[in-house]
């Protein structure tokens, strides 16, 4: 009875190491996706700046302008406050930890081990995607702003 229960938890390791490696590319690709946010905006951001700097200071679409440029920057401020989190979640190795399988750890730990890092990632994952949302939303109205105040100071 005991060896069938010793064979279920060590079913259960590739599993756990699975998910895990799942947890941790959907946090690589956020990270990337954020980073690709971030320079989009910095262009933005530096093109709609140019352009505010091209007109006279008594142009009356100023405020739409200026307001878009700081919805752009909100955005950029967001993104970053994504991307550096205050505190990381290692990344196992898994040659690392399967080599320490050998000397005092056994598959239960390694896999409890797993779960517990995979339960992590995925909750700074789901809050990842709600602040990149929330950031994509910020930079969409600044685009806009910032192009509707633009298209109305040339016409």
């Amino acid at each position: 009875m005991e060896n069938e229960n010793k064979m279920n938890v060590k079913e259960y390791l590739p599993y756990a190491l699975s998910s895990y490696q799942q947890e941790y590319q959907r946090h690589q690709n956020l990270d990337s996706k954020a980073f690709n946010f971030l320079g989009f905006a910095g262009v933005m951001v530096s093109i709609f700046s140019f352009l505010l700097g091209a007109k006279l200071p008594h142009d009356q679409f100023l405020g739409i302008n200026i307001f878009g440029i700081c919805l752009l920057l909100a955005s950029m401020i967001i993104i970053v406050y994504i991307v550096f989190p205050k505190k990381s979640i290692p990344r196992i190795v898994s040659k690392k930890y399967y080599d320490k399988l050998n000397n005092n750890q056994t598959v239960a730990d390694l896999t409890k081990s797993y779960v517990q890092l995979t339960t992590r990632f995925e909750w700074r994952n789901n809050k990842k995607t709600e602040k990149l949302k929330c950031a994509i939303i910020v930079m969409l109205i600044g685009l806009g702003m910032s192009f509707l105040g633009t298209m109305l100071s040339i016409i």
